[in-house]
């Protein structure tokens, strides 16, 4: 006996010294070292735990205990042996400290590695048993030293974790009430069990369908609705995060109606991002389907077993949830996952709930069935007005779409128009704000400058992180001339793509900026000046305006027609935003205004340009001057390069013969498809020189070389 007492504190003196080399690695955030080191730990505290067991007494069928190891019969007994004393509780209590944080460390890996950061039910199923044999272990450990309160403590947490607080309080009692305790622990009790109480109260299940019964009632409408209920709106998310940060692997039923009531409340304080972060933090949908196909279910997890009951409440939360995320989704303006929700429900229309398959009920009584719609209006009465138009937005931007990809640029700005128009709340903010990138890329085929800059203005200040918006803007000031505004878009372009963690468009925005960077700004800072503007082109004149007689008056029109869109107080018609975005918001009217201030600005430039037969001639003169500059040094720079050869070659021989497709409109397209892109094109297809007859921007003699000229998305 006394070499094993000798071998088990041996034992518990490497398990500690691996504990803490563990601990160590965990603040050094090398988890799969920790993870190693903290397994090891709990292997070398059991071993010394089945050391201690080896010489304790075993109790026998009475009750009693013995130090015979069986029953009479020479069958052992199963029940584990009694162990007793302050070494055997260490042993056992840190043990459980070892095995909770393999836990942590083998949850998050699991996440991370296989579930794509998702939370699934057989993980917590998983999980919860591995807590509960913490919790084992820490009972034992009370039972070998009632005197012991570090065990306890450990009990009350893995109690939290499973949302069990009533058991924590318990725990948390015993330390305060016990002679025993020092007083470090004694206050630290106090404090949980405060802690404790409140959230045994919050999260009864009565009082979160209380409090999810009320959210429901509160509009959604983009926050307008949070002022008249911030106390109740502000209280539900603190408790529901409460309730996540302290049980962590609470019940199936418990966390869905949690992450219901938080999700509701985010989304009424309009927190979008916040309310899909709490949806995709475990994967609900997967218990919508109790059980799964034969055989595909790991023989050491049990079945879920789900009573009628449980069913039909776990049913209610799966479609409350479907719900909130088709909403949040709209609310993002998110109009890919939008579309793929809408092909998903027939439209937002969705299937029929409650009918069997073959429409009959099997017992011959009436069944009454539900569609999709009908079903959300139950659970919010607000559904049926945010559904309505919802699915008008979504039908009218499908037209718009199909209208853009045929080349009918006016027919695709009229559907966008009516979608925008169609918005009744702040909910769809950022939705319209993708709509106005759709508008401007339609504006910009049909060669609308200036109302295409107006609407790439509205989406970044209805939505600063839509890198779409920036990135159009950019290439219609590149189509411009205004290099030093499309510098500043690029760059934009790069940080809001940054933000939304899209590399596409972050390599797009690093491409674009060298490329200018390595041509029109180069050349702006040789010669030290800047690039004359498109002239014609801001003020909505063709390319052939100058074969024709452009008179003094025809300049007029065009500046007064185009002023009356871009002036500030014009800017807040309705078919170009809705009203209720600017509504009581100084600051969104403050930057309106100062955009359209701008692009006012380059409406007076382009009319002064143009004024006269003399301004007209001379700015002619610059801007050919200036094209055939640019293209014999994008001669240079492609020749210089074999890999910028190549690009420059794949893009001559798609665009040198003709006009484009609609398909040149494509988003990461846009700047290279423009102005200079098609001046290089026909300074190659003359042989390396541009016709000597003056014309618009230098694009040949002919009619047809101008009629080839245009913007290029």
């Amino acid at each position: 006996m006394a070499n094993v007492e000798k071998d088990v504190k041996a034992y518990k003196l490497e398990a500690n010294a691996l504990f803490q080399e563990a601990s160590s690695f965990v603040n050094q955030e090398k988890d799969e070292l920790a993870l190693k080191k903290f397994r090891a730990a709990r292997d070398t505290y059991t071993r010394a735990i089945i050391m201690l067991e080896s010489i304790a007494p075993s109790p026998d069928k009475h009750g009693s205990s013995s130090s015979s190891g069986n029953n009479g019969t020479g069958a052992p007994f199963l029940p584990t042996r009694q162990l007793l004393g302050r070494e055997a509780g260490t042993l056992l209590s840190n043990r459980a400290a070892s095995t909770l944080m393999v836990i942590q460390i083998e949850e998050s890996r699991e996440r991370a590695k296989e579930m794509d950061g998702k939370y699934t039910p057989d993980m917590l199923w998983k999980y919860r048993q591995k807590i509960q044999e913490c919790i084992d272990d820490c009972m034992r450990a009370r039972k070998a030293d009632a005197t012991y309160m570090k065990p306890i403590l450990r009990q009350a947490k893995c109690h939290e974790r499973l949302a069990d607080f009533t058991a924590a309080c318990a725990c948390y009692t015993t330390v305060v009430s016990s002679s025993k305790a020092s007083e470090k622990e004694k206050e630290e009790a106090r404090v949980e069990l405060e802690h404790a109480k409140r959230l045994r109260i919050i999260s009864d299940v009565n009082y979160l369908t209380e409090a999810r019964r009320a959210l429901r009632k509160t509009p959604i409408n983009g926050g307008e609705s949070f002022a008249q209920n911030e106390l109740m709106v502000k209280s539900a998310i603190t408790d529901a995060t409460d309730i996540e940060n302290r049980a962590t692997h609470m019940p199936l039923d418990i966390r869905q109606i949690v992450a219901c009531v938080k999700t509701n409340a985010l989304m009424i304080c309009g927190q979008y991002k916040e309310a899909l972060d709490t949806l995709e933090s475990f994967d609900f949908f997967a218990s919508s389907s109790p059980t799964k196909q034969k055989g595909s279910r790991n023989k050491s997890s049990p079945p879920r077993v789900v009573e009628p009951e449980d069913d039909m409440a776990v049913r209610e939360n799966i479609i409350e949830m479907t719900l909130l995320r088709i909403v949040v989704h709209y609310g993002l303006g998110d109009v890919d996952d939008l579309e793929r929700f809408a092909k998903q429900t027939n439209g937002f229309t969705g299937p029929q709930f409650g009918a069997p398959e073959n429409n009959q009920p099997e017992d011959g009584s009436e069944h009454r069935t539900f569609t999709m719609l009908d079903t959300f209006n139950a659970i919010r009465p607000d559904s049926g007005a945010i559904f309505a138009v919802l699915k008008d937005q979504y039908d009218a931007r499908m037209c718009g779409n199909s209208a853009f990809s045929s080349g009918e640029y006016h027919e695709a700005e009229m559907h966008y128009t009516k979608c925008i128009a169609a918005s009744n709340s702040s909910l769809s903010k950022q939705f319209v704000s993708a709509i106005l990138c759709n508008r401007a890329a339609a504006r910009m085929g049909a060669q609308k400058y200036i109302d295409a800059m107006l609407d790439c203005g509205r989406a970044i200040i209805l939505d600063p992180t839509r890198a779409k918006a920036y990135s159009r803007r950019a290439a219609i000031f590149s189509h411009l001339r205004l290099f030093d505004k499309a510098l500043e878009d690029l760059i934009m372009y790069e940080k809001t793509a940054g933000v939304n963690g899209d590399p596409r468009q972050i390599d797009d925005a690093k491409s674009r900026t060298k490329e200018l960077k390595a041509v029109e700004i180069k050349l702006e800072q040789q010669y030290g000046e800047s690039a004359p503007i498109h002239a014609r082109a801001i003020l909505g004149l063709s390319d052939d305006s100058s074969s024709t007689s452009l008179s003094d008056s025809d300049v007029t029109k065009a500046f007064k027609k185009l002023s009356l869109r871009a002036h500030a107080d014009k800017v807040f018609h309705p078919n170009e935003l809705p009203s209720h975005f600017v509504a009581g918001n100084e600051d969104v009217l403050k930057l309106l205004t100062e955009d359209a201030n701008r692009v006012f600005n380059h409406l007076n430039v382009a009319k002064d340009a143009l004024k006269t037969s003399a301004d007209r001639r001379s700015h002619d003169a610059s801007e050919y001057q200036w094209d055939s500059t640019v293209s014999v040094q994008r001669r240079r720079a492609s020749s210089s390069s074999n890999s910028a050869g190549s690009r420059y070659a794949g893009r001559r021989g798609a665009y040198g013969g003709g006009r484009p497709s609609s398909h040149a409109y494509h988003e990461y397209d846009a700047y290279y498809e423009g102005d200079y892109g098609s001046s290089y094109d026909r300074y190659n297809r003359n042989g390396g020189s541009f016709s000597s007859s003056s014309s618009r921007g230098g694009h040949g003699a002919s009619g047809s070389g101008r009629n080839r000229r245009s913007h290029r998305r």
